[in-house]
């Protein structure tokens, strides 16, 4: 049940995504340099959309309901194709991670330097604090 509920929630943020997109990329979305993932991601969508109007419109005792559904549960691999979208990002988040975990050497001894300089501050007042008797 908890399965059945996420995956219609998901599919209506999906179907609020792409109409969103329609909306603003509008005469933009099917002739934009990347309107092949635009249709791609339309295809993936739709098919979910089906998937979930066919599972609310047939009995699931009924022998075609059940394959209808398996087609298109079949169909729901290609979903996965979304992730191939955002693979070639993946070499800009490596260096960028990588950038990051460079840095923490440089921050550690800054903090270092930091707390050095608290201490010695720290150190001076109180001796002109205990000399000067206030």
């Amino acid at each position: 049940a908890v399965f059945k509920q996420s995956s219609s929630a998901f599919c209506a943020i999906f179907v609020l995504e792409m109409v969103l997109r329609i909306l603003v990329h509008q005469g933009d979305f099917f002739t934009a340099p990347s309107w092949q993932w635009n249709v791609l991601d339309l295809l993936i969508v739709l098919s979910q959309l089906i998937e979930e109007i066919l599972h609310l419109t047939t009995d699931a005792n009924r022998p075609s309901g059940i394959s209808s559904l398996r087609i298109l549960r079949s169909v729901r691999l290609v979903r996965i194709m979304r992730i191939v979208r955002i693979m070639h990002l993946l070499r800009e988040l490596r260096s960028m991670v990588g950038s990051i975990v460079c840095t923490f050497r440089y921050l550690l001894w800054t903090l270092l330097l930091l707390i050095l300089v608290v201490y010695i501050v720290g150190a001076y007042l109180t001796q002109v604090v205990s000399d000067h008797g206030f």
